[in-house]
């Protein structure tokens, strides 16, 4: 007798279930399966407005409440209304508490429709109002992706647990069937588009969902082919290609895997079999009615489906899969041995670093940001000479300050052979002159703008007075004959805006640097409200280096053998020119770039000091090499290629206490790295590549190390650096929540697009404070005129990368990084933001006030 597989299963299942010990305690949940779902769904709701109420209650004296942060929700009621500090506060947690209410009425055990349409109603308010449900199935409170997933869940929830006779629960078996066919087919169209006509998995996929879905809808008996798509899910999400676009809002996400097997469980439990004679004569106890073996069904399914994603999670966190949630932070240890292909076009390539856990937890920090494809030829690799930037002489000097003169200018570059490169430029350089500041001088540039739009100048890492931080709307205007200039044009969903605290002046500015608190690798660049990423793009970026008096005193590479190297990536058009997706390439009225690059703008050509994958002649000797990633949006994960690795003596803020020895070294965009490298060990004539593991192609390497002469070396990298005094926050420090993401085209900060006139944190001068940093993308995070040191990384100690002082830390997608930040003690307006700089531009930055 030809039995099919489904109904064989369901013999076996009842068998055991009648024989277990269990049996009273599930024939008791059989009886309804809406109270247990019900159940399920207070506690949901339960937890979710605990989880908000938390930074209310873990704040001292209950300062939290006070300071209005708005920790989870953007309801526009609350803007419209003008609520703001406590009141504010009082409506989110309003909100929470009501979460909190309706969790325990559910378990309370109302009626179960009016619990369920409860439940449904309160979800649909939250979504209305900019808020979300969904914290604990994407961790993330967008109201793009939250609310709207765990709205759709609560409703297949509600049509399955509803009381009713017919097997596929209010939909009918038929359209049961026609929902989950919808699903495949749409998901079908979508693994297309991300194919886009090349991508041979891409397409794979997508006639496999195709087939899938088609055969849900014509055949009868679907139970096979509902299998079937469970495990094609698992071969996706295995191969790194998420399901969760129709839930997510995109085509490619490894961390919606878990949350789509649940949801293939809940659908699966919408074909249950016809209640027969055999299937439960057979287990020697009386036929069921339909009902109650739909209901049985129901909660047969979902225990598989949970068991099914609490083995995937549990294997995502060992990082069984490569990709996917996962403890430890982005830079918390090495990458794993997996390589990958993502949406930007740039596979990941393994490397193992000190034996450690996942320093990207498996998540490529590029993915989801497009490569732009230049459309001039290609220059060769390895051809170009790497060039030095000129280091900056002063032009006047007095008993303790150096003048300086930069004309910001535009010139043209040969940067690609044969053709040339308009570029805008510090003295008319890409990269600018070097500005270098010894110990006890202080430093006074003079900028003069002779550009046809208006530029700020920032002092990355510096401690400088607010009034020469390069506040983005502190203008230095060009020429009155380029007309007038909005301080922050309309874009998108942002209103204009303007700014009556800032400081305009007219061609000229002095900006005052007094003597910096440590040696360290600084750089400035163009910090422009709205138009920093093409700014930065078209070349307004160069080096700012202190010293002091400790660093000086060490043996280490110096003079010729201390080399900056500015890493960039770019694309070009056909002529030659930067090739930048603007909405207005004039710089003038309309911030911001084409949808396809609103995630951030990588190029095809890597850059090193303005050439492209260029050659450094080397002696054999040790070499001190200052590492700064200035591209906009692109993290590059740098390895030598004979794997002798790297001494790392220092970071952004300065040297480490101590060397530490590195394989690989991942930076993110405005990071620096402070490397030694030693070339004693080769002879004449060997190469050394400098490669990128998180690039393909092009982007794969990014210079050549070229040993061209014997030398005598009389450096070294000592065991002690610096005397480096941790930043330990006391129990009393304030602690904050920051959080980044994404809101329709706008990159927001705690739910907020930037505005100058509000304050997202005030502190006090020369005070540390605890932030916590939530992300629901890629960003690097940077703070003004302040020293950070990571605490933590999804609550795990720092990693190799987090080392020393930071002004910039990264956050991968999905992490939650805490930070101890000791602010300076200059007084005044100052800005935190994302350093994807087309984020930047987007929104993603906030003010914060030193009193």
């Amino acid at each position: 007798m030809n039995v099919p597989l489904a109904v064989a299963a369901r013999k076996w299942y009842l068998r055991r279930v009648y024989s277990s010990p269990w049996s009273h305690l599930h024939a008791y949940f059989a009886a309804d399966a809406a109270r247990v779902v019900q159940s399920a769904l207070g506690l949901f709701w339960l937890i979710d407005g605990v989880v908000q109420l938390l930074p209310f209650a873990s704040t001292p004296d209950g300062a939290g409440l006070l300071d209005g942060q708005p920790q989870w929700l953007t309801p526009s009621l609350a803007w419209v209304a003008g609520l703001d500090g406590p009141g504010l506060a009082l409506w989110h947690a309003l909100f929470a508490l009501v979460q909190v209410g309706i969790g325990l009425g559910l378990l309370a055990r109302p009626t179960v429709k009016v619990a369920l349409a409860g439940s449904v109603g309160w979800a649909a308010v939250l979504w209305w109002l900019g808020g979300s449900f969904g914290l604990l199935f994407t961790g993330d409170a967008s109201p793009l992706t939250g609310a709207p997933g765990a709205a759709a869940l609560i409703v297949v929830l509600a049509l399955l647990a509803w009381p009713t006779d017919r097997p596929g629960g209010l939909l009918g078996d038929r359209g049961a069937r026609a929902v989950w066919a919808a699903l495949w087919i749409g998901m079908a169209w979508l693994w297309l588009r991300v194919s886009d006509g090349g991508d041979v998995i891409a397409l794979v996929c997508a006639g496999a969902s195709a087939l899938v879905g088609a055969a849900v809808g014509i055949r009868w008996h679907a139970r096979t082919f509902l299998w079937t798509a469970i495990g094609l899910n698992l071969a996706y999400w295995f191969v790194g290609q998420g399901f969760g676009g129709l839930v997510a809002g995109e085509g490619i996400d490894a961390g919606s895997g878990p949350l789509f097997i649940v949801l293939a469980g809940l659908l699966f439990t919408l074909f249950p079999l016809p209640a027969t004679e055999s299937s439960t004569v057979a287990a020697g106890k009386p036929a069921l009615t339909q009902a109650e073996l739909s209901r049985r069904t129901v909660l047969t399914s979902v225990g598989v489906a949970g068991a099914l994603a609490a083995i995937a999670v549990v294997a995502d966190v060992a990082g069984a899969f490569g990709r996917g949630g996962g403890a430890g932070g982005p830079f918390g240890g090495p990458l794993l041995g997996t390589h990958k292909k993502d949406t930007h076009g740039d596979g990941g390539h393994s490397n193992d670093n000190n034996g450690g856990g996942s320093a990207l937890s498996g998540k490529d920090p590029n993915s989801g940001i497009q490569t732009l494809t230049s459309q001039a030829p290609m220059p060769p690799q390895f051809k170009a000479t790497l060039p030095i930037p000129q280091q900056l002489k002063p032009t006047r000097q007095t008993g303790d300050t150096d003048y300086y003169e930069i004309v910001q200018s535009a010139a043209t570059a040969e940067i690609l052979p044969g053709l040339k490169t308009p570029i805008w430029g510090y003295n008319g350089t890409f990269p600018g002159p070097t500005i270098v500041q010894n110990p006890n001088r202080n430093v006074v540039v003079t900028h003069h703008n002779n550009l046809p739009v208006p530029t700020v100048v920032h002092l990355h890492g510096g401690a400088v007075p607010h009034d020469s931080d390069g506040y983005p709307t502190d203008f230095v205007l060009p020429a009155a004959s380029y007309g007038d200039f909005s301080t922050m044009p309309a874009m998108g969903d942002m209103p204009a805006m303007s700014d009556p605290d800032a400081v305009t002046s007219r061609q000229t500015r002095d900006y005052s640097y007094p003597e910096q608190p440590r040696a360290a690798t600084l750089w400035y660049h163009d910090h422009r409200m709205d138009f920093t990423g093409a700014s930065v793009y078209r070349g307004l970026a160069g080096f700012h280096i202190a010293h002091d008096a400790e660093e000086q005193a060490l043996p280490l590479p110096q003079g010729a053998r201390d080399v900056p190297l500015m890493i960039a990536d770019r694309a070009f058009a056909a002529d030659g020119s930067f090739l930048y997706p603007a909405l207005d390439p004039t710089m003038r009225s309309t911030p911001g770039v084409d949808k396809d690059s609103g995630n951030g703008v990588m190029g095809d050509v890597i850059l090193v000091n303005g050439a492209p994958w260029p050659v450094f002649q080397v002696d054999t000797a040790r070499y001190r090499f200052r590492i700064l990633n200035a591209s906009n949006a692109r993290t590059y994960q740098l390895a030598l290629d004979d794997s002798s690795g790297f001494v790392q003596i220092g970071t952004d803020q300065g040297l480490l206490a101590a060397p530490q020895t590195l394989d690989s070294i991942a930076i993110s965009p405005a990071q620096r790295f402070d490397v030694v490298i030693d070339f004693s060990k080769h002879k004449v004539g060997d190469q050394i590549t400098l490669t990128n593991q998180l690039g393909d192609g092009s982007t794969a390497v990014v210079m050549r190390f070229q040993v061209a002469r014997t030398a005598t070396d009389t450096s070294s990298v000592p065991a002690t650096l610096s005397k480096v005094e941790a930043i330990t926050p006391g129990s009393s420090a304030q602690a904050r929540t920051m959080k980044f993401h994404r809101a329709g085209t706008d990159w927001e900060i705690n739910g907020r697009i930037f505005d100058p006139s509000y304050s997202e944190a005030d502190v006090r001068g020369g005070s540390t404070e605890v932030w916590t940093v939530t992300s629901d993308f890629h960003h690097p995070f940077h703070v003004h005129n302040c020293a950070m040191q990571v605490v933590s990384r999804d609550g795990q100690a720092p990693g190799p990368y987090d080392q020393g002082f930071k002004d910039t830390v990264f956050l991968n997608k999905g992490e939650k990084v805490q930070i101890a930040i000791r602010f300076s003690d200059y007084k005044g307006r100052y800005v935190f933001h994302c350093h994807n700089l087309e984020h930047e531009d987007m929104g993603m930055m906030a003010n914060f006030t030193i009193n």
